[in-house]
């Protein structure tokens, strides 16, 4: 038994140096490959509708797959049963269809339908857009002591209707250090020991040492009336003067999503699918996790929501150190 820590440090030494003297190999993947059309849109009810096309790659491979050619394009309000014609715009190797016909309606039902050539493919989709948003009733964002980050608590009344409800958590940041004007909103990373979060399988456990922060936060409601109270953790940005650590004045803004089935299945998947790959302490790699779409004739995702959002100022701290 003595010595075994001598034996893995060997193993180490002889990994280590083996791997120093590694060099690229270029791999092709395309023999074979079929590429598909991918589609991406989220429709909400405060913007126009924005739909991206764009071809699968091989992996690997420095051949760009050509763009579709669209033979004809068409969003439909199933619920008034009112047809509008997409207009398409390529923009490198993607291809945006948009519409400034009309704006998405809460409670409606809408379905696309999208036909190509090269490759030849029809491809189908339908979402439910939500009836309505959440209601916040408060924000409050506490200082973490000796340290840049911070407690949030979002107190909201979610949706009240009979079947189960799907939300997003979502949260951007303005910095207020610049003299001439304030910097754009920007999104970052959440996370929360909240059991509403917790529960969700898409959260990554704690054996998954150094995984980054999800970008959002998706949970599920029961029927309910009552008020609901979510808390959160985020990291703030840092200055220093000297050796001492400063947090500069912030505007926040805390939204909540009121989304489509189909849009919690795809981004929980694809939660999924990325701390699959960076594997845990104990099992390792688990096996692959594929992202749920709802496009039928291609890859992708049709989802929609609804959003409202509060925003409270945050003052800048010093001498973050000595707290």
């Amino acid at each position: 038994m003595k010595f075994k820590p001598i034996f893995i440090l060997a193993i180490l030494y002889f990994t280590l140096s083996c791997s120093s003297g590694l060099e690229p190999v270029e791999i092709d993947l395309s023999d074979g490959f079929k590429p598909q059309i991918t589609v991406s849109s989220f429709l909400n009810p405060d913007s126009v509708v924005n739909i991206l096309l764009a071809p699968t790659q091989a992996a690997y491979s420095i051949k760009i797959s050509a763009l579709p050619q669209i033979t004809s394009s068409i969003i439909k309000n199933l619920t008034t049963n009112t047809t509008y014609h997409l207009i398409n715009n390529a923009v490198k190797n993607n291809i945006f269809l948009t519409t400034s016909e009309f704006i998405p309606l809460k409670g409606s039902i809408y379905s696309i339908k999208i036909e190509t050539n090269n490759p030849l493919q029809t491809i189908e989709a339908t979402d439910t857009l939500p009836s309505n948003e959440v209601k916040i009733t408060d924000v409050k964002i506490d200082p973490i002591r000796k340290t840049t980050s911070y407690l949030g608590k979002v107190i909201f009344i979610p949706l009240n209707e009979k079947q189960t409800k799907y939300y997003e958590l979502v949260l951007f940041v303005q910095d207020m250090s610049a003299i001439i004007k304030p910097q754009p909103f920007y999104q970052i990373s959440l996370k929360s020991k909240d059991q509403l979060i917790t529960r969700e399988d898409y959260y990554p456990n704690l054996l998954l040492l150094g995984a980054e922060d999800p970008c959002s936060l998706l949970f599920r409601l029961n029927s309910q009336n009552e008020e609901i109270s979510l808390n959160f953790e985020y990291g703030s940005g840092e200055g220093q003067s000297g050796s001492s650590i400063n947090t500069w004045d912030q505007n926040i803004k805390v939204q909540i999503r009121s989304v489509s089935y189909s849009y919690f299945q795809y981004k929980t998947s694809l939660y999924k699918q990325i701390y699959a790959a960076e594997g845990d302490l104990l099992y390792g790699m688990a096996s692959p996790v594929k992202v749920k779409g709802n496009i039928i004739g291609g890859l992708g995702i049709l989802g929609s929501y609804c959003k409202v959002d509060s925003t409270v100022f945050v003052a800048g701290r010093t001498h973050i150190e000595n707290e």
